[in-house]
């Protein structure tokens, strides 16, 4: 007598799974690990300048360890490391109140415009944001996957969607911190950043999960 064993788990599905977080833990490395360390000395009291520079450090040693782990200079790394680059140059030149708030908008602005140039100076930024997500094992698939038409327009879309979601956090936040009191500018500016990189963030993970699913 057959017998169907309902409570094994679907490999299909199980797979899906394994990909997902296989894309999500880089993410996490890249972006989180820096983001956590500014954010975190900012809670303990840390300066501006003091956060930017830890977070500058700890982004370039992710860049250099990846470098020598890959044997190559990884673009998405680099990139995050100039963001958090100018945010730092930006913090330390700036004695303006205002201007010291409005340095983030500058380094959003920046990652935006980053986002939209990829897309027509050879290949958008998320294209190689899926290289660091596939991690060594994987470059070879996300590579020949640059041939596959559906698959170069979710890229293309991705890249589209951050950099223009980022330069309207960007100047959202500039109209924020210079048309009203500082006292409201700085609450209001720090809720825009949490909500749109919450939706940025959010929609990836969605757009991610669909295309792993379709």
């Amino acid at each position: 007598m057959n017998t169907t064993d309902n409570t094994a788990a679907d490999p299909v599905q199980v797979d899906r799974s394994a990909h997902v977080r296989a894309m999500m833990w880089p993410l996490i490395w890249d972006v989180g690990l820096a983001i956590g360390v500014y954010y975190g000395l900012k809670l303990v009291g840390a300066t501006d300048y003091l956060a930017l520079l830890a977070a500058s450090v700890v982004s370039a040693g992710r860049l250099v360890w990846v470098a020598i782990r890959d044997r190559r200079i990884d673009p998405f790394a680099l990139f995050l490391f100039l963001v958090f680059a100018l945010g730092l140059a930006l913090t330390f030149f700036t004695g303006d109140i205002r201007l010291a708030l409005a340095k983030d908008s500058a380094t959003s602005g920046l990652a935006g415009l980053v986002f939209l140039i990829s897309c027509v100076i050879r290949r958008p930024l998320a294209y190689y944001a899926s290289l660091r997500f596939a991690g060594p094992k994987g470059e070879a698939g996300v590579r020949a996957q640059w041939d596959e038409p559906e698959v170069r327009r979710r890229w293309y879309l991705a890249s589209t969607v951050w950099g223009v979601g980022l330069l309207l956090e960007a100047s959202t936040r500039v109209w924020v911190i210079y048309h009203l009191p500082l006292d409201l500018a700085v609450a209001l500016s720090n809720g825009v950043m949490v909500v749109v990189f919450t939706l940025l963030i959010t929609w990836t993970i969605r757009s991610a999960k669909r295309a792993v699913a379709g």
